[in-house]
């Protein structure tokens, strides 16, 4: 089964790409919410490496979707 944050992120990229802002918003704040919390996991058993980094790079990136 695909990956549930992959999927997600790729339903974003859609968004982003029809340049629907107020879906993108509605779209972070009810399934995106829960990032902060998967990066604190990813952290925990990464120990700062490598999938560490990719969590806090969409961490940082997925406020700025919900921009006009």
């Amino acid at each position: 089964m695909p990956d549930h944050v992959a999927l997600e992120l790729e339903y974003m990229s859609f968004l982003l790409i029809n340049k629907n802002g107020n879906a993108r918003s509605d779209f972070i704040a009810n399934h995106l919410d829960w990032i902060g919390d998967l990066v604190t996991d990813i952290e925990d058993v990464d120990k700062g490496k490598f999938y560490t980094a990719g969590a806090k790079i969409a961490l940082a990136i997925i406020p700025q979707a919900a921009l006009p």
